[in-house]
């Protein structure tokens, strides 16, 4: 979910405003790819506070407001709030492609982060295991061994004489190797029930994680679609690539 904010990345590498501290790359270099590869990989522990000179908000944590998963098609409805985001800066590009025309951007990224660690104010309310689930409280979801594959397509528009980019398509897949959950406060708060669901839910992680993972997916490629667009359609695509 995480590594969406890579398409940031990209577009803040290349920007004219970009730090001098980060490393830069132009497109029409032998070794593009692999100087945009480095250069990403750099810039995430450099991102841990944003740059406030492009309104970029920090890296570690990274806050999402709400998540809703499951609304109007499952049986359980799983709610975050306040939702914050940790360990993107130690993320590492296995494999990266990007293609440019004068009309359309194009990347593609395979990536790997050992852990990333959710914490998050939740509210659900459903079945899951064939059991009945109700509760809100904190929880933390941990995803360890993270690989995500993330692909972006956009084509460019004519404003004021200048030539901006729009995406128009945003996937992400994410496969963790390992996932853990303690959800706070389930069941009213009954310690008993609690501690029983918890050890249900790491017991049954990945039948869990199947079951929310395309609606998770989905959110957060409305989110990062909407987020690299706040920068893309502002700034001109010459000055980005």
């Amino acid at each position: 979910m995480k590594q969406a904010v890579i398409l940031l990345f990209v577009c803040v590498f290349v920007a004219g405003k970009l730090p001098s501290e980060f490393k830069r790359c132009k497109r029409e270099i032998k070794n593009f790819k692999a100087c945009l590869k480095d250069a990403i990989e750099d810039a995430f522990p450099k991102l841990d506070n944003g740059i406030p000179s492009l309104k970029l908000p920090p890296l570690e944590p990274l806050s999402i407001p709400r998540i809703t998963i499951g609304e109007g098609k499952s049986p359980t409805v799983l709610t975050y709030t306040n939702y914050k985001l940790y360990g993107v800066r130690a993320t590492k590009i296995k494999e990266i492609d990007v293609n440019f025309t004068s009309t359309t951007f194009g990347l593609r990224l395979e990536t790997f982060t050992p852990e990333t660690r959710t914490e998050a104010h939740y509210n659900v309310k459903g079945t899951t295991l064939a059991l009945p689930i109700e509760g809100d409280g904190n929880c933390t979801v941990i995803l360890y061994d993270l690989k995500t594959k993330l692909s972006i397509q956009g084509d460019t528009f004519e404003k004021e004489g200048k030539k901006y980019l729009k995406v128009k398509e945003f996937t992400i897949d994410l496969t963790p190797g390992k996932v853990t959950y303690n959800f706070a406060n389930l069941f009213n708060g009954n310690e008993r029930l609690g501690q029983e669901m918890n050890r249900l839910l790491n017991e049954n992680w990945k039948e869990i994680y199947d079951e929310v993972d395309d609606d998770f997916n989905q959110a957060l490629q409305i989110v990062f679609q909407d987020y690299a667009n706040k920068i893309f359609t502002q700034v001109p695509y010459d000055e980005l690539f």
